[in-house]
């Protein structure tokens, strides 16, 4: 009776340590989930832009990874099953190539949305500034981000992102630096002295220099 009592006993340990184990590879995610990193992470990879009357917003993809450290994101985490994790990072230039902010032109700004695409899988992004008043913006403190998705690190195909603006959305896959052509149906719906750039990186038959 003491040779069973110590059996389950020890199997029982034996089964705590393995929980414990897979607990320490961190929480799963979901497709779609978006985890916020920290500030200081340097996302390197395919880059992109697109111009708002609000200014001009840097796009970067990086490289996917299956799991995220605590030193990333505070509490490591899993990706989904057969899944990665896709680092994102996004800068905002109030000044952007206008060189004027909107607040000097004279209009009110709003709220970009930014939205990650791969494959099926859609993750809201929100904004990389907040409205501040009625004429200003401020970054919102967040640069890094980690998208979970279902494909596998080998299988993530094209990623492109969906900004809108005003009821009006802009289309840029980072990889290739094609984009859709909506800047002067952007500019003319907002701000009358918001301009394209000389060579339009809106125009989807256009590639990143």
């Amino acid at each position: 009776m003491r040779r069973l009592a110590a059996t389950i006993l020890t199997t029982g340990l034996l089964l705590g340590a393995g929980l414990t184990a897979c607990g320490d590879q961190g929480s799963a995610t979901s497709a779609g989930e978006v985890v916020v990193g920290h500030s200081s992470d340097d996302v390197t990879g395919d880059s992109s832009f697109v111009l708002l009357p609000t200014g001009r917003i840097d796009l970067t993809v990086g490289d996917p990874t299956e799991e995220l450290t605590e030193e990333q994101v505070g509490d490591a985490r899993r990706a989904p099953d057969g899944g990665s994790f896709l680092p994102v990072s996004w800068a905002h230039d109030p000044f952007g190539e206008s060189g004027v902010p909107i607040g000097v032109i004279g209009a009110e700004p709003q709220e970009a949305q930014v939205t990650l695409v791969v494959g099926e899988t859609r993750a809201d992004l929100g904004s990389p500034y907040r409205v501040v008043g009625d004429t200003g913006t401020a970054d919102t403190g967040v640069s890094t981000m980690y998208v979970a998705v279902d494909q596998a690190p080998d299988d993530v195909g094209d990623v492109s992102f969906e900004v809108t603006y005003d009821g009006l959305t802009q289309t840029v896959s980072p990889s290739t630096g094609a984009s859709s052509s909506l800047c002067r149906r952007t500019a003319s719906s907002v701000v009358a002295g918001f301009t394209c750039p000389a060579v339009s990186r809106f125009d989807s038959t256009a590639s990143q220099r």
